[in-house]
């Protein structure tokens, strides 16, 4: 291993994240709350399913995943960030310049 990523997000910005995912039952589209149609109106624009929430995308779900991902991963970050090998980038932000960071810390290493 050359080089682990951390993509760092806050935990409450997580949690609105995913708390706010709606999937549609029949296609999979996904929608956001407060900014999809489709996520407040409960139908599909793509194929008229049923939009919905997901059972592991509520409050309790995804804080109960954040509470496993401090027990059995940050331990591993820690270990990667000891051993030199760990580039954080921020995870906030317009996607196109968090994907240019994250490329940019790959190919740095590969120099």
């Amino acid at each position: 291993i050359d080089l682990a990523l951390d993509l760092e997000v806050p935990e409450e910005v997580v949690l609105d994240r995913i708390t706010a995912r709606r999937v549609c039952s029949q296609c999979g589209a996904t929608y956001s709350t407060g900014r999809d149609e489709s996520a407040a109106s409960g139908v599909c624009v793509n194929c008229g399913g049923t939009v919905v929430q997901r059972d592991d995308d509520t409050e309790e779900a995804v804080r109960k995943r954040l509470d496993i991902y401090a027990e059995q991963t940050l331990p591993a970050v820690r270990w990667f960030a000891q051993e030199g090998l760990l580039v954080s980038v921020g995870g906030v932000g317009d996607p196109d310049d968090i994907a240019e960071e994250l490329s940019a810390a790959i190919d740095s290493r590969r120099s």
